[in-house]
């Protein structure tokens, strides 16, 4: 059923004798001025949100389907990673070993050679105390 300008004045015409003037005004004011749904419109626009919910819904599974595969390739990376880290794990405390070892082995070495400097310190000392003491007696005596 189409709406004419005929129809349409001869609404505001009757609303104006039921209701008065101004809220007949009011009323016609908030209706919409073209022609009403049909049904046959009603079902058309079914169909085509009907299609486009479809779509969406594709979509949708698609973008599930790819969040499951990156779900899958993290769980694959993060187990990699704890591989990476145990492996780095070992390998810094072997270096840690084999730098302390070689911190104690080049300690007693050194350990060595300052007990033989003290050594030969002690002795110098010794024999220069005695050769004074030496010449402090020869000079005495002359």
């Amino acid at each position: 059923m189409a709406v004419d300008e005929r129809s349409w004045t001869a609404l505001r015409h009757k609303l104006g004798q039921l209701l008065g003037e101004e809220d007949a005004r009011t009323l016609m004011a908030q209706l919409p001025r073209g022609a009403p749904a049909t049904r046959e419109d009603l079902v058309g626009l079914e169909a085509r949100l009907g299609h486009r919910i479809d779509g969406v819904e594709r979509r949708i599974d698609g973008v599930e389907r790819c969040m499951d595969g990156l779900e899958h390739r993290m769980g694959a990376l993060e187990s990699h990673m704890g591989q990476v880290v145990e492996t780095l794990e070992a390998k810094i405390q072997a270096s840690e070993h084999r730098v302390l070892a070689a911190l104690h082995e080049g300690l007693g070495g050194l350990r060595m050679d300052l007990i033989g400097q003290t050594k030969t310190f002690v002795f110098s000392m010794m024999a220069t105390f005695l050769t004074l003491a030496a010449l402090g007696v020869a000079a005495m005596r002359l």
